[in-house]
């Protein structure tokens, strides 16, 4: 099972990959989940648009299912822009219980 520490999800399956750059501001509580489809063709292009702090995610999976964090969950991501392909999961919405 995995666990929260200081905003690092300590997971066998997620690799910790973070991006200081990309945190702006501290997170009170989670709100909702949103889905980026970046069209990247690697998580290492995805990576190197990360390093101008410009826009992130807290988590982000590869083509081939491997996961990465990304950004802690302590602060808010930098979040990609509206012309980015998302969906929008908020508990309100898909009657998911608070965490």
């Amino acid at each position: 099972m995995a666990t929260l520490k200081n905003g690092i999800l300590i997971d066998p399956k997620v690799q910790k990959r973070l991006f200081t750059g990309i945190e702006k501001g501290p997170l009170a509580n989670v709100n909702a989940l949103v889905i980026h489809q970046t069209g990247a063709p690697t998580a290492q292009h995805t990576f190197n648009s990360y390093q101008n702090g410009s826009h992130g995610a807290h988590l982000l999976i590869d083509k081939m299912g491997k996961i990465y964090q990304t950004a802690t969950k302590q602060k808010l991501a930098q979040k990609y822009s509206c012309k980015q392909q998302h969906r929008f999961f908020s508990q309100k919405d898909r009657n998911i219980p608070p965490a």
